[in-house]
């Protein structure tokens, strides 16, 4: 990683167990990403927390959104 990538929001899950499948999958095809507030959105699932965030480089947005709509996530997307 370069200090000047930059880590933006791709898709977003009230529940993160539902986020796994969609991280795992995209690590598969080669993409490096990150579930930002799982404990956060685990633990107080019961309130609006905004969600567990998928993350990932910025530079790697086009190939993830068809990746995303390739997989059927589509109705994840941020």
């Amino acid at each position: 990683m370069n200090d000047n990538e930059k880590i933006v929001e791709v898709a977003r899950f009230q529940f993160p167990a539902d986020a796994f499948t969609l991280l795992s999958f995209l690590q598969s095809e080669g993409i490096e990403c990150y579930l930002r507030n799982e404990n956060t959105a685990q633990l107080l699932s019961h309130m609006d927390t905004g969600g567990a965030r998928l993350e990932v480089f910025e530079k790697d947005v086009p190939k993830v959104v068809e990746l995303i709509k390739e997989g059927g996530y589509e109705k994840y997307l941020f």
